[in-house]
């Protein structure tokens, strides 16, 4: 409810709905499926489904935790089962920080190596 009320006097960005939905995506999943649709709306997660060598891909760069974890369960709820012909492979790309620099990957995996 706060969110929403933020939502009337602020322009919130991917960082925004990147933090609330990391507190409601396991919580409250329907809420966060929500937030997170409005977010893709807005275009705060443009492209995060297409075909790569013949397979239906979900791209989750620019995702938190728990945006990522709501796209996954709409992605494979919602998308995947409408799929026709059915695919033989799922693509996830979680995008875990390879391209970052090597310090904010440390931070990012609380200060020990990733993996």
């Amino acid at each position: 409810r706060l969110f929403k009320e933020a939502l009337r006097s602020v322009e919130p960005d991917r960082i925004t709905f990147n933090a609330v939905l990391d507190a409601v995506a396991s919580p409250q999943p329907a809420i966060a499926r929500e937030l997170w649709l409005q977010g893709c709306e807005r275009g705060l997660y443009p492209e995060v489904e297409r075909w790569e060598a013949g397979a239906p891909m979900l791209d989750l760069h620019e995702h938190s935790e728990g945006a990522g974890e709501t796209a996954l369960r709409w992605w494979l709820e919602e998308r995947v089962p409408a799929l026709r012909p059915k695919p033989n492979r799922l693509i996830v790309v979680t995008g875990w920080g390879k391209s970052r620099p090597a310090a904010q990957v440390r931070r990012a995996c609380g200060g020990g190596p990733c993996g």
